[in-house]
């Protein structure tokens, strides 16, 4: 009898841990990012970074590397990364009418809605066609895409080279500091923005940026950019 007491518990143990690890896997939180900015910034190179592996095609161009919008996805801990990167504004193959067509298909390809719009900028150069490209983003997404949005510099090894901080780069660079205050609904002015460097496995600040966005998502309520907001700034510009 206590054989078959034995036999009998085995198997339903069995089935309940199985059952645990589906109900755990299934609850995994799920965190949507989208990657905005003009060609060459390096948005491929971040995503990269963000999911820790070559996931986006990635080379120095004049021309988009990147011409339809791409999704990719993977595990960072306790979450489920949905990446999305964006053809770049101001590229040579295609008119920007073009390519805000394209991008604002990242809406229904990060469905229901991204939690976080990253305008990838590179902090030594901060041309006219950045601040124009920041512009096109605030009309193609409206006023209310700037509470879900977060600023991500790339190339931050090149500031440590020129032994360069990235505060003091932004107290001399007014207009940068002021598109940066604008974003994100977290007060705190560190919170807005994050700065990595050209390094795939840089798990540590992939990490930071991901407690940021995670902050950001919980200030909003859990909330995120959705299709009626799209619709709402067509109807503005118009």
């Amino acid at each position: 009898m206590a054989a078959y007491t034995e036999n009998w518990y085995s198997p339903l143990k069995l089935l309940f841990f199985i059952s645990d690890c589906i109900i755990t896997n299934s609850e995994k939180t799920n965190l949507r990012i989208v990657l905005l900015g003009k060609t060459g910034v390096g948005k491929s190179s971040a995503g990269n970074i963000i999911l820790g592996r070559k996931a986006f095609e990635s080379h120095p161009s004049f021309c988009s590397v990147t011409s339809v919008c791409e999704k990719k996805t993977d595990d960072f801990h306790d979450l489920n990364l949905d990446v999305i990167d964006t053809p770049g504004l101001f590229g040579t193959k295609k008119s920007n009418e073009k390519v805000v067509e394209e991008i604002t298909r990242c809406i229904s390809m990060a469905a229901p809605g991204p939690h976080v719009f990253l305008i990838v900028l590179q902090p030594t150069r901060f041309t006219e066609e950045d601040k124009e490209t920041v512009e096109i983003i605030k009309r193609m997404f409206g006023e209310e895409a700037a509470r879900y949005t977060m600023v991500l510099f790339t190339n931050g090894d090149e500031l440590k080279k020129r032994n360069i901080n990235i505060e003091d780069m932004l107290e001399k660079h007014q207009p940068l500091k002021h598109i940066i205050s604008q974003c994100s609904i977290l007060e705190k002015f560190e919170d807005k923005y994050h700065v990595f460097d050209n390094n795939v496995e840089d798990s540590a600040e992939v990490s930071k940026l991901v407690q940021k966005i995670q902050r950001m998502v919980q200030q909003n309520g859990g909330s995120y950019y959705s299709k009626k907001m799209v619709k709402r700034a067509k109807q503005e510009e118009m």
